[in-house]
């Protein structure tokens, strides 16, 4: 029934190792292999086959610096949109998937009026809450998005950020319903899709409750992230009480938590290890007697040498104040490893039997105790999300919106 369908996908970037793209390039395959006329929309990122580059280094640039001078990343009066309608409108796709918005390179408001004006389902993946909050991306442990009075911003630095609030805004955007887009998507025919039950939870309580939300777990390759060649040393390590510990993050921001795991690793015992995957971690913070405890690795070169690591590892721990879906402890549970998360999280990685344990980092012995614990678990791999499953349900989605109009 996909058939000669047209499919827009619109996101930020198209980079492989980016967790949004490569769930948005893996639905887009499938979709072309299910016989759809699938185009991608980046703001940047390698161009490919039905991939459409938006924006050039020098615009990327420009517009985050205005971006983060004006504080309105989504609402950017720029050529970048009028280019994306202009391809839009040369398409003319039968359903709009967007993934995410933000990331300083898009005015939603003439995107949307596109979509209202000519009838056609949009589809919008939750990687984030930017769509129903005030302005972050990533609220963590920010409780205002929730009274949607954003105007005293306890975190104005973070991303997607600005250097200073309103005094710098047009008059124009100062307007608080500009920053909730709730009456930007009220008309239209939408439909969210939610990465976890956590984050499902918290859109039913927010200005978006009004649209139908379909939770989608994001997919793990299982062909890369296995638990075989596990590391023959695991059982004996676990027996001594030698462990191997990892954490990892493309970039450890404030709201990674990267000042949590610090704390836990001052609390290890000395004869375990703890692997720090990701960049930007912060490393002078680690007193020199424990460093001989800790390896940091910036970047491991592909998903295959990361599948190794975690399958060396005794546990991962996740201290993040919020993650969306937690592709990282997905992985690691795909590879037999199992994982410790905040139960402070906001949105939060629900606990799963053997597979995922939750405890709050701010207690780091009690962290400990919880990886104790854990590392005698076995993991039941089966329940980890294939790419393959997830690619099913986005297309069974897709046949579902496009046969109610």
């Amino acid at each position: 029934m996909l058939k000669q369908t047209k499919i827009a996908h619109i996101n930020t970037v198209s980079y492989p190792r980016n967790s949004v793209a490569s769930v948005m390039l893996s639905v887009h395959e499938a979709s072309v292999l299910a016989g759809v006329d699938s185009k991608v929309f980046v703001a940047r990122g390698p161009k490919r086959e039905n991939t459409i580059v938006l924006q050039n280094p020098v615009q990327r640039y420009g517009n985050a610096l205005t971006a983060r001078l004006r504080g309105d990343d989504g609402f950017l009066p720029f050529s970048t949109v009028r280019r994306l309608i202009a391809q839009l409108d040369a398409f003319s796709p039968d359903l709009v998937h967007v993934h995410n918005l933000h990331g300083y390179y898009m005015d939603i408001v003439p995107l949307l009026d596109w979509v209202r004006s000519r009838e056609i389902p949009v589809m919008f993946t939750l990687h984030d809450l930017w769509l129903a909050t005030g302005r972050c991306a990533v609220p963590a442990d920010c409780q205002l998005y929730f009274s949607h009075d954003c105007s005293n911003c306890p975190k104005p630095t973070c991303y997607p950020g600005k250097w200073q609030w309103t005094d710098r805004l047009p008059k124009s955007l100062r307007k608080r319903d500009v920053f909730y887009k709730d009456h930007l998507l009220s008309p239209l025919n939408a439909h969210l899709v939610a990465p976890s039950t956590a984050m499902a939870r918290i859109i039913e309580a927010t200005t978006l409750s009004h649209l139908p939300v379909s939770v989608i777990e994001n997919g793990v390759d299982p062909s890369i992230f296995n638990p075989q060649s596990l590391d023959e040393n695991h059982a004996e390590r676990k027996d001594k009480g030698a462990l191997r510990l990892i954490a990892v993050s493309s970039q450890w921001t404030m709201e990674k938590n990267p000042g949590a795991l610090l704390s836990v690793i001052a609390e290890m015992p000395t004869d375990w290890h703890m692997t720090i995957i990701g960049k930007r971690f912060p490393t002078d913070s680690l007193p020199k007697h424990l460093r001989h405890s800790v390896t940091i690795v910036d970047d491991v070169e592909s998903p295959t040498r990361l599948a190794q690591y975690y399958r060396a590892s005794d546990a991962l721990l996740s201290p993040s104040l919020s993650e969306s879906f937690g592709m990282t402890v997905a992985e690691a549970n795909a590879c037999g490893v199992p994982a410790v998360v905040n139960l402070q999280a906001t949105p939060a990685i629900n606990p799963y039997g053997n597979n995922i344990l939750s405890v709050d980092f701010a207690y780091p012995h009690a962290v400990i105790g919880v990886i104790k614990n854990a590392v005698h678990r076995e993991v039941d791999t089966s329940k980890v999300t294939t790419i393959t499953e997830m690619q099913k349900k986005y297309l069974l989605l897709y046949q579902q919106i496009l046969s109610n109009g």
